[in-house]
């Protein structure tokens, strides 16, 4: 039995590559310096420097590049951070998590094979936002 569960497993394996995508389309996108997303992000300078490069965050980066879904959800949630909207965020951040957790295929990509009994379990929990 694996003993990770589906927050563990978000807040490893998904949350820092998420961070990394969202600090490349703030830093590209809309202009924004590093010192001001890592303040935005809630972590350091050198963290939003090793997003970038791909030192942090960088294991999955590629595979939810290529994902359009995955970067239309990523793109919505770097736009609400640049409105300053909370709410949008939220909302952007709880359809992120369950669009990844409803895809099984990429969630075996990103934990392996062995978990996919635990998979199928965690795609009956939903997510939700409540304001």
């Amino acid at each position: 039995m694996i003993l990770k569960t589906f927050c563990e497993i978000i807040s490893q394996e998904v949350f820092p590559s998420i961070r990394a995508l969202v600090a490349q389309i703030l830093i590209e996108k809309y202009g924004y310096t590093q010192t001001k997303v890592s303040k935005i992000l809630g972590v350091t300078q050198p963290a939003i420097s090793y997003y970038l490069s791909g030192k942090r965050g960088g294991k999955r980066l590629e595979m939810f590049r290529k994902d359009e879904k995955l970067m239309e959800l990523v793109n919505r949630l770097a736009k609400c951070i640049v409105e300053d909207d909370d709410e949008c965020g939220a909302k952007a951040m709880v359809d992120i998590i369950n669009y990844i957790k409803d895809n099984e295929e990429l969630m075996v990509k990103i934990l392996g094979p062995k978990y996919r009994d635990r998979i199928r379990l965690w795609k009956k929990i939903r997510v939700v936002y409540e304001p």
